[in-house]
Formats: C-alpha cells, sequence, structure tokens
C-alpha cells in the first residue's frame, strides 16, 4: 500500500517526454499565469495571449516561479502592455536566457531574476527595447559565473538601478556595462570575483552611487576605485 506521504510526493512530480527525445520535470508549484499561454515545453506572454485574458489589478506583476523549462526563449514577453515588473525566480531547469527574451515591452519597469541554480548564460540582447526599465535585479545564481562585454546593452534610462548579488560571478569583462547610464549599482557577496577588468564601465555612465564588497580581496582594483573617487566628487 502507497502511504499518504508517498502518493502526495508522487503527485508533486509529472514527468513528461518531450518529442525532441528530452524530459522536463513539472512541478505543482508552477502554475501558468493567466495572460501566459503555456504548454509541456513552452512559455508564450506576449501582447497576444494578453489580449484574450482577463486584465486585472495583478497583470501589472508578472512572476514566474519555478519555471520547468531549459531556455527563456527569444520574444517570450514581446508585445505584453500592461506588464510593469517580471520576476524569475525560484527554477531549478533554466540554463540560459536567450537574447530578445524581455524584448518590446513597453511599460516594462523592473526585472529580477533570482535563484535560478543552473543559470549559466544570459545572451547580449536579452534586455533589448526596454524605454522604461530602471531596476535590474540578480541575485543567488551561482552558475553565473561572468559578465561579458555589452552584459545589459539596451537598458540605457538615465538613473538606472542594478542589484547584482551572491551571483557566481568569477570576472567583470572589458565593457560589462557599455550603454547603460546607472544612478546605483549594488554588487556585494559575489565570493567568486576575482577580477574586474579595468574597462568594465568603458561606455557608461555612472554609477553615481556604488555599493561593494571587493575592495579587500584586490590588491589593485583601478577601476571600482576610480569609481569610488568619481561618486565622493560628485
Amino acid at each position: 500500500m502507497v502511504s499518504s506521504s508517498s502518493l502526495v510526493a508522487l503527485l508533486l512530480v509529472v514527468v513528461m517526454r518531450l518529442s525532441r527525445g528530452g524530459s522536463v520535470t513539472f512541478t505543482l508549484n508552477f502554475n501558468c499565469p493567466p495572460i501566459c499561454s503555456c504548454t509541456p515545453d513552452t512559455l508564450s506572454c506576449t501582447g497576444q495571449t494578453e489580449s484574450t485574458a482577463r486584465v486585472t489589478s495583478s497583470t501589472n506583476n508578472l512572476r514566474l516561479a519555478h519555471l520547468p523549462f531549459t531556455e527563456v526563449q527569444s520574444g517570450t514577453f514581446r508585445g505584453l502592455i500592461n506588464v510593469s515588473r517580471i520576476e524569475i525566480s525560484q527554477s531549478d531547469s533554466i540554463r540560459k536566457i536567450q537574447s530578445k527574451a524581455f524584448l518590446s515591452i513597453p511599460n516594462l519597469m523592473e526585472i529580477s531574476i533570482l535563484n535560478i541554480i543552473h543559470l549559466s548564460a544570459i545572451e547580449n540582447g536579452a534586455f533589448t527595447d526596454l524605454p522604461k526599465l530602471k531596476y535590474l535585479e540578480m541575485g543567488d545564481n551561482t552558475q553565473l559565473n561572468s559578465i561579458p562585454a555589452n552584459a545589459f546593452q539596451g537598458l540605457s534610462q538615465p538613473d538606472t538601478y542594478m542589484n547584482l548579488v551572491r551571483n557566481g560571478f568569477t570576472y567583470i569583462e572589458s565593457h560589462a556595462f557599455n550603454g547603460t547610464r546607472l544612478e546605483k549599482l549594488i554588487l556585494k557577496d559575489n565570493r567568486q570575483l576575482m577580477k574586474i577588468h579595468d574597462d568594465a564601465f568603458e561606455g557608461a555612465e555612472g554609477p553615481t552611487l556604488l555599493e561593494t564588497d571587493v575592495f579587500g580581496r584586490f590588491k589593485n582594483l583601478t577601476v571600482l576605485c576610480n569609481l569610488a573617487v568619481q561618486v565622493d566628487n560628485m
């Protein structure tokens, strides 16, 4: 006889075989939002799916927890007009966020990417065409091991606030923040961070306010020392 606790555990995980020969694990923790369309291997939250849904006061906050897909694909959120905040969090499946994943969301102001334990790549251009985006939070993504050149291109609004904490960064490359206009940057508790290129902020404006705890781990951290001096003089 199967115990009630075993039955509950069995019901909590359903594995569906995909046509391409892979498998994806679904948990009852993931619920497809009303403004989206979901299949066993895709998520689509676009202007088209939004237009057929009943718009409520909570529609502006799109929270996607426990996503069972390996990638957030290009155009996944294209054309959403009511959404001002997107949070993707607590997934043990997502490996990559593709270029143009957040393309053309005219009223989006905040993106949070949190606690995605196998996320190893956010492609350049993921944050393209977001005219109102002012806040980007990336935290507890322990397999995300670098900030490449032009990683945030498209985040060109003045007074942008970027919160990058407790990630797996080991290296921040030249021109990593190119094109950004930062009011505030928090770069803390990234305990694997060993190198920041001297030109990491080349092509960027700001940040006006910098919060970091990395000074003690580097002998010669010219780029952040120079930024600290600039901030103090503002």
